[in-house]
């Protein structure tokens, strides 16, 4: 057994509270819950650690003061076990305690939730106006957002009953707004729409999407780490869909260089 001494988050703080909710044996205090997590974890080696990561959960259940550090004391084979896992699972070449066990929680916790723990389809809420995502797109200041949105292009193509749904919720939220606000008297055409939306708008809506999810749901130092998974994600579905190099599909070689991947997610080091 080894102490292991962090500095824990609101989000930490809060899983081990939600834990202890929802699982129904005896022991709950941290150390226990560190121990059946770890356990967990080492019985499923084929844990999709990064999706793992991309799981949104609430800080909820936590109140009071954050402490400026808490002891832990793990089986030390054990967790470095696992954080070797996670640590091929990004290819980075070390990854630090807290988000080692960050993860572990939150796979504990989706296990007790009986959360299918497999990345879900794509699909965007309704209540939203589709041309806040695009406004989304628009703004980031997503260094690899091109790239993001030309495989948002293609994977839209690949999927066209997703394209359909889209074009058809653009357009009418345009009629609604050109009935609200009667915009069509400013055009010089007589016209009762605003326009088909062009297969570039589509996919700035879906690549502002995604955007906005990794923003809203994480550090401003994990934004890019989260989006090239996206990216990732999606190249390899087009992949399995298209049983064919991207390329064919119309997505041109990838700018970045070989190593890109292996080093976006650098900037966890130390979080």
């Amino acid at each position: 057994m080894k102490d292991i001494s962090l500095r824990p988050t609101k989000l930490i703080l809060s899983l081990f509270e939600q834990i202890r909710k929802c699982d129904h044996l005896p022991n709950t205090d941290r150390n226990s819950i560190v121990d059946r997590s770890i356990e967990l974890a080492l019985k499923n080696r084929n844990i999709d650690w990064l999706f793992i990561s991309t799981i949104f959960v609430e800080e909820d259940g936590f109140e009071g003061n954050i402490p400026n550090h808490v002891v832990l004391k793990v089986a030390e084979e054990k967790f470095d076990a696992v954080n070797e896992q996670i640590r091929v699972a990004f290819a980075m070449e070390k990854i630090t305690i807290p988000y080692t066990l960050k993860l572990l929680l939150v796979h504990y916790l989706s296990s007790l939730k009986q959360v299918e723990l497999s990345p879900p389809s794509v699909s965007i809420p309704h209540e939203i106006n589709l041309a806040v995502y695009k406004g989304e797109y628009t703004q980031s200041l997503y260094r690899n957002k091109r790239r993001l949105l030309d495989v948002c292009r293609v994977y839209l193509k690949a999927n066209p009953s997703l394209q359909q749904n889209l074009m058809q919720r653009v357009t009418e939220q345009n009629l609604e707004l050109n009935k609200r606000y009667d915009l069509s008297k400013y055009f010089p055409d007589d016209r009762t729409e605003m326009g088909t939306p062009t297969a570039t708008h589509l996919a700035q809506i879906l690549a502002g999407w995604f955007i906005s999810l990794a923003e809203a749901q994480y550090e401003t130092s994990l934004w890019d780490g989260i989006l090239a998974h996206i990216i990732k994600t999606l190249e390899e579905e087009l992949q399995m869909i298209n049983e064919s190099p991207l390329q064919k599909m119309g997505l041109k070689k990838d700018a970045e260089t070989a190593d890109y991947y292996k080093n976006v997610y650098s900037r966890m080091i130390g979080r």
